[in-house]
């Protein structure tokens, strides 16, 4: 039992408070976080990589690597906001709404940092309540140790492509 992200729910959330943080005026704020986070979610991966000895060079170069590629999509997204600016500008329109599309990546990625965090944290032994553990597809061995619930073998007779 593995948890999957649900990408509509994290992405309408995301929306909402870009909205919120538009009108609050907090775009800088929610980079600022968005790069904590990312320090975060690299710093307990690595500690839980550590303590449960799967921590492997080739994955700590590969997630580095992963979060300057958040970059690149940031990028991309503010390019999207200024190519927005720019067209209603060009055709005389002021819609106030600048930055949306900038603010939904930072809020997005957040979520996705934030989400790996916390399930860093739950495998290298912070206390969470138990419907927390199930979510993150953990459970615990007859040792107590927390261990990532794996996916149920699949028959190696069948050609299940579907």
């Amino acid at each position: 039992m593995e948890l999957t992200q649900n990408v509509g729910t994290k992405t309408l959330l995301g929306l909402i408070t870009a909205v919120l943080m538009y009108y609050w005026n907090c775009f800088t704020e929610i980079m600022i976080i968005l790069f904590v986070v990312l320090i975060l979610d690299y710093v307990t991966g690595l500690i839980q990589g550590l303590l449960n000895g799967g921590f492997s060079l080739e994955k700590a170069w590969k997630g580095i690597v992963k979060k300057l590629m958040y970059g690149v999509l940031l990028i991309a997204a503010l390019s999207v906001d200024f190519i927005i600016m720019y067209m209603a500008e060009t055709l005389g329109a002021d819609w106030g709404m600048q930055g949306m599309v900038g603010i939904a990546v930072c809020l997005y990625l957040i979520g996705t940092e934030g989400f790996s965090i916390v399930q860093n944290l739950l495998l290298i032994g912070v206390p969470a309540p138990e419907f927390l553990q199930k979510i993150f597809g953990l459970m615990r061995d007859n040792a107590g140790k927390l261990v990532k619930i794996s996916e149920a073998p699949k028959d190696s007779d069948t050609d299940d492509y579907t």
